[in-house]
């Protein structure tokens, strides 16, 4: 904003949905940023208006696209066949006047290649483009861009930024829209010894924003076109932490294990090979040598031999003492699936009071089995 004032945030909700943050998130102006219809329905049950909601994602029903559109929220089309129902949309004259956007996929010099949006290389955007405008009533809003891929540095964002406006001038004279979308994908703030094992540079959130606005005020200058990110780790992986018992301190053959309350679906459920920073809160204060561990693997309640939460632990550990990991806020609510162990409660601290509340129950038996139908036999 202060290259841009014109900017807001669009907060991803695959990221991590609870209400306590998406709320949050509206009441400081922002939008509810969703990929499906369920994540679309979260936002409504959360309080959001739908003209403040964000519908992209790459699976989109055409009765979701269409109650969307006739609700003014922004629908950022990603495919072929939805531009058909857009098209069956503007011919059923539901509205006299509504507006769409474009997801735009371009090399950004990764060797990934997304499979999502449209591809703007080989001229399929202007294609989309084109059609669009052949539909009465149809405006193209804005263009939107998202990649999902380990490429987070300040350069990428360069690329991403720069390749979006370029589109946009090309493609509209010049002329306005009414928003630019450069998606998500932020390192979120971390501490030291977290950064340091990532391969670059781990940038602030400042520094994002320094970079996306500076290149937005240059070759954008369009103060009436809404600038949108969209973070979900970069704003929620350090707001939570995940607290377990220590259960068991065991040896097998070779193996030094302790084993805890928790899993690796509380805490990496999408598989990074990050290792966790983490705080122990000791049962006692006293250590003896007999605590002191060495090549210790400190594993989960699952019955899967993969759920190591932290290979090689070397420091003190004893039963009864709790391990509180940092900076697991992002996908490991959402991720958490009912296997074995049911989802432990979240509780809200306010750091000025002193005072917690839960804003998140405990999962129960019945809420699982609550969509199975179950033959009882006496």
């Amino acid at each position: 904003r202060q290259h841009h004032p014109n900017t807001q945030i669009g907060y991803s909700y695959k990221t991590n949905y609870l209400p306590i943050i998406c709320q949050t998130v509206q009441e400081k102006g922002g939008y509810a940023e969703v990929v499906s219809g369920m994540e679309y329905q979260f936002a409504l049950k959360s309080g959001v208006p739908a003209n403040r909601i964000i519908f992209n994602g790459p699976v989109k029903t055409k009765e979701e696209i269409f109650y969307a559109l006739e609700n003014h929220s922004i629908v950022n089309l990603d495919s072929i066949y939805e531009l058909d129902f857009i098209e069956e949309f503007a011919r059923s004259q539901r509205m006299k006047h509504f507006s769409v956007g474009i997801r735009c996929n371009f090399d950004i010099g990764t060797n990934v290649t997304s499979r999502f949006g449209f591809d703007a290389d080989n001229g399929e955007v202007k294609e989309v483009v084109d059609r669009l405008h052949q539909l009465e009533g149809c405006r193209i809003a804005g263009l939107h861009c998202h990649f999902s891929t380990s490429a987070r540095s300040l350069a990428s964002f360069e690329i991403r930024t720069t390749k979006l406006i370029q589109l946009a001038n090309e493609l509209f004279d010049g002329i306005p829209l009414d928003f630019l979308d450069v998606g998500g994908g932020y390192f979120s703030n971390m501490s030291e010894e977290l950064k340091k094992q990532f391969s670059c540079e781990v940038p602030t959130l400042e520094e994002y924003g320094d970079t996306i606005g500076r290149l937005f005020k240059e070759l954008y200058p369009h103060p009436e076109t809404e600038l949108i990110v969209e973070p979900g780790t970069g704003l929620v992986a350090d707001t939570i932490y995940f607290a377990c018992e220590v259960l068991q301190i065991k040896q097998i053959r070779e193996r030094s294990l302790a084993i805890v309350s928790g899993s690796i679906h509380n805490v990496k459920p999408t598989g990074n090979a990050k290792n966790l920073i983490f705080d122990i809160i000791r049962a006692n204060k006293e250590n003896t040598d007999q605590d002191l561990r060495k090549n210790m693997d400190i594993t989960g309640y699952t019955c899967m031999e993969h759920d190591c939460m932290v290979p090689s632990y070397e420091g003190h550990l004893k039963e009864g003492d709790y391990l509180l990991f940092h900076n697991i806020g992002a996908y490991t609510i959402v991720f958490k699936p009912p296997f074995i162990q049911l989802r432990p409660p979240v509780v809200q601290y306010d750091f000025a009071t002193g005072d917690f509340e839960e804003v998140h129950r405990r999962e129960t038996a019945d809420d699982v089995m609550s969509s199975y139908y179950v033959k009882v036999h006496f």
